[in-house]
């Protein structure tokens, strides 16, 4: 027949009349709306924003009943011939006590030879930030107490005589510290710096690891209380003492202690009589979320 309809003639045709129609029930799901769209985007953001929120807490408050630390280690330095007139000796074995008895942390102590002296502690310093692997979760103290002196440039330089008595040209025992403190700075444990000596509170903001604090007897310029009731070191024997009766204390809590302690002194009326503030400072900190050393 020559009127029939040749697309059903056709096996090749693009219709195939076999094919059933399409279902009314076939779900399909339409893409989401610019709003929804936003909705998400703002709610991952909120996800995202309460971990952070977390770590920074973790952080700040690791845990309010435990240290954060497995291993605190302490490396305390004299020098090895004492001045005389600056027995810091007396005052040192008695914080190493509280450091070892109280706290119960790893001490040494290590006295500066005449010969060789910066180099013998730059040494030493590398082989204290390398104990334990320098892991992450140790602490390591660092303290001196003696004579120091700021170079042209600034630098803290410890020195085995008084500046007083020390004679233009002549050759004597010195630590150039600044520098080795770089190497402090970069280890990837935390590290409190304690220096009982003048013109100790110098700001070094260089690169590092971890978490760095300095406690400094006083501001850079300025000279330091001798061995005695009102020193650096016997002030931070006393307050640590005190603070051991807590579960955990900040560097902060530290500081804040022996500044109100040092401010209550009275003039005496005597001479060379000074009082000069505690310094702290913040070397290094972790930039993302800061947090304090903390002691127990």
């Amino acid at each position: 027949d020559n009127d029939s309809d040749d697309s059903l003639s056709h096996p090749d045709s693009g219709f195939d009349s076999g094919r059933s129609p399409p279902s009314s029930n076939t779900s399909f799901t339409p893409p989401p709306r610019p709003e929804e769209i936003t909705r998400m985007q703002k709610h991952i953001s909120m996800q995202e924003f309460g971990k952070d929120l977390q770590k920074a807490a973790r952080c700040i408050f690791p845990n309010v009943h435990q240290s954060r630390y497995s291993n605190a280690y302490v490396l305390m330095f004299m020098w090895e011939i004492e001045d005389e007139n600056l027995p810091v000796r007396l005052e040192i074995d008695k914080l190493r006590y509280v450091f070892e008895e109280i706290y119960h942390y790893d001490v040494e102590v290590f006295r500066i030879p005449d010969k060789r002296s910066h180099s013998k502690v730059s040494a030493k310093i590398n082989e204290f930030v390398s104990i334990n692997d320098d892991s992450v979760e140790d602490l390591k103290i660092v303290f001196y107490a003696g004579h120091s002196k700021l170079s042209k440039t600034k630098d803290i330089v410890w020195t085995r005589i008084s500046k007083s008595v020390q004679k233009t040209g002549d050759k004597f025992a010195t630590v150039t510290w600044t520098g080795i403190q770089q190497e402090l700075q970069q280890a990837q444990s935390d590290v409190l710096i304690l220096l009982d000596c003048c013109s100790s509170g110098v700001a070094d903001g260089g690169e590092g690891n971890g978490v760095t604090e300095l406690l400094a007897a006083c501001p850079f310029g300025i000279e330091a209380n001798g061995v005695g009731p009102y020193s650096f070191t016997n002030s931070l024997t006393i307050e640590l003492r005190l603070l051991s009766q807590k579960k955990l204390f900040s560097v902060g809590d530290l500081y804040s202690n022996m500044y109100r302690r040092n401010q209550s002194h009275l003039h005496q009326g005597v001479a060379n009589e000074r009082y000069p503030p505690p310094i702290h400072l913040r070397l290094r900190s972790e930039e993302k979320f800061p947090r304090s050393i903390q002691l127990s």
